[in-house]
């Protein structure tokens, strides 16, 4: 169930969408952008500037920079991944002496994945669900104009102790300009008050599409020095994965989004296999 959610809903894209003869403007869509190739050191010499004049910034984004404008993030936690006791163990036992249930040590099963989509999680703050156009299905992308603002909480029902590993399903009108201004970035917490950067536009230079999974990563220093992240659960239980937030978004389609997560216990899972945007 969601709660909070702004009312409107509008489509994610670079260009309106009008349906019926009549041609209703249903206001911007959020298609796939048609992705330009960056600026490189080499495209082109700017002007001489005349003498005695002052030389004018150059405005070309410059991708090794890392300035993406956010004031400095706190110091990463040592170990985000390592989760807190889950929220209501299964079963359990009186420890016999503060009257706490300790939990029951869940067999693990042998395997484990599943697919949480942003539509169905708790969301607070300035959300939006949009729809992405062109992927398959349409599904609806949780995005905020508003730089750190907007929350979306996925629960995670994990059958056992044991390590977990998370992909997010990633919208990045611009992928891999992660210095350019582009919205690619959000703060993730695992239970606990400290959150940690993730960066995914650091990831997504490969692809040439904006909705693509990618694994979770902690940004440890500007630009792109990342730690992957796995989730270490105590037991079996409930555990809570919050994304906020971070960057504000320019006009439609220029901000960063999260449609899913996929979890798994196999490291090697393609998350496609839950769900394929572009099959």
């Amino acid at each position: 169930m969601r709660r909070g959610i702004t009312a409107a809903v509008w489509l994610l894209g670079s260009a309106c969408t009008f349906v019926g003869d009549g041609g209703t403007d249903q206001g911007p869509s959020l298609a796939e952008p048609t992705i330009m190739p960056m600026p490189t050191a080499d495209s082109g010499a700017a002007p001489e500037p005349e003498p005695g004049a002052e030389p004018e910034p150059d405005p070309t984004p410059d991708p090794s920079a890392g300035d993406d404008g956010m004031p400095p993030d706190d110091p990463p936690p040592d170990d985000p991944g390592k989760l807190p006791p889950p929220e209501d163990p299964p079963g359990g036992s009186d420890d016999g002496e503060t009257g706490d249930m300790e939990p029951t040590i869940e067999e693990c099963p042998p395997s484990y994945d599943a697919l949480l989509w942003a539509d169905d999680a708790m969301v607070s703050g300035p959300i939006e669900m949009l729809p992405a156009v062109d992927a398959d299905g349409e599904p609806l992308i949780a995005v905020s104009f508003d730089a750190e603002q907007g929350e979306v909480e996925f629960t995670l029902d994990l059958p056992c102790a044991g390590d977990f590993y998370v992909h997010g399903l990633v919208w990045d009108a611009a992928p891999g300009a992660y210095a350019s201004g582009d919205p690619d970035s959000f703060y993730v917490s695992t239970g606990s008050p400290t959150e940690f950067t993730w960066r995914y536009g650091c990831q997504t230079g490969g692809s040439s599409m904006a909705l693509t999974w990618q694994p979770l990563q902690r940004l440890d220093a500007q630009p792109c020095d990342v730690t992957p992240i796995t989730l270490s659960a105590p037991a079996a239980g409930q555990y809570t994965l919050t994304i906020r937030n971070r960057e504000a978004g320019g006009n439609v389609p220029s901000v960063a989004g999260i449609g899913a997560i996929a979890i798994s216990m196999d490291e090697t899972l393609d998350p496609a296999t839950l769900y394929d945007p572009f099959p």
